[in-house]
């Protein structure tokens, strides 16, 4: 996604992967009307030797358009969520 707003700023041959890390049962997740699901935190994503990283996958084959594509399906997804959450009482 960076590569589509700042390119300017990547540099891929730095990359590493990074991977799920620890057990998810038990935790508690910000669920949005069973649509949306946040059940992680960027801390359980890590290097292959455990090493924090924030960021899930493998970013090698990583291009602007790929990054477009993961911003419009995100904010697709991601935009009744943060109108439930506009909507909710003020309590």
């Amino acid at each position: 996604m960076v590569l589509a707003l700042h390119p300017d700023t990547v540099k891929l041959q730095y990359s590493v992967a990074g991977y799920k890390r620890g057990g998810y049962e038990g935790k508690k997740a910000i669920n949005f009307s069973n649509a949306t699901a946040l059940n992680w935190m960027g801390e359980d994503l890590r290097t292959r030797d455990n090493s924090p990283i924030g960021i899930g996958g493998d970013p090698k084959g990583a291009t602007a358009e790929k990054g477009t594509i993961i911003l419009k399906r995100s904010a697709k997804e991601l935009i009744p969520a943060l109108l439930e959450i506009r909507d909710w009482p003020l309590t």
